[in-house]
């Protein structure tokens, strides 16, 4: 049985791409996962959308002020299951349903790198193999674009919140 990833998402406004996001969530994701939602003091109907859909998701948070996104995903992540921890932004859009498998089986492969993110790019970068898996590197990136990402417990246990 896999065990399930925990996916945080924080708003904060933005009640379409909200929306969206949610959806897509939904409808392309095979591999198990609890969604917890932290709402940073949203004033535009969002915390309306999230008491009114609750039942979609593991827990949904209502903070009663802006603590900004990482105070927030922190805040989400210490409720959910700790195997994987899933930072997915209000405005992505999920389109290929492997999209967590893939990022759980590289977790799980490569042992020695601590984070992994999905990301559109715009440009061909370099690629590599490693374990059988072929890794793009942008060689003028030096640091990790967060907004679909994963940390394996084994990174959280070194670096915590």
């Amino acid at each position: 049985m896999k065990k399930p990833a925990t996916i945080v998402m924080v708003t904060c406004n933005r009640l379409a791409k909200t929306r969206q996001a949610i959806e897509s969530l939904y409808d392309n994701t095979k591999y198990p996962f609890n969604l917890i939602i932290v709402d940073n003091n949203s004033r535009d109907g969002t915390r309306e959308y999230l008491l009114k859909n609750y039942r979609w998701f593991y827990r949904v948070i209502l903070l009663s002020k802006n603590e900004g996104p990482a105070r927030a995903s922190n805040i989400g992540w210490s409720l959910g299951p700790k195997d994987y921890y899933v930072k997915y932004d209000n405005d992505v859009i999920v389109l290929d349903n492997r999209w967590l498998d893939v990022l759980v089986n590289f977790a799980n492969d490569l042992s020695s790198y601590g984070w992994f993110a999905h990301h559109v790019f715009n440009k061909q970068f370099p690629t590599y193999e490693e374990n059988g898996h072929v890794l793009m590197k942008d060689p003028d990136m030096d640091h990790v674009l967060g907004a679909c990402s994963l940390i394996p417990k084994r990174t959280f246990d070194k670096i915590g919140y």
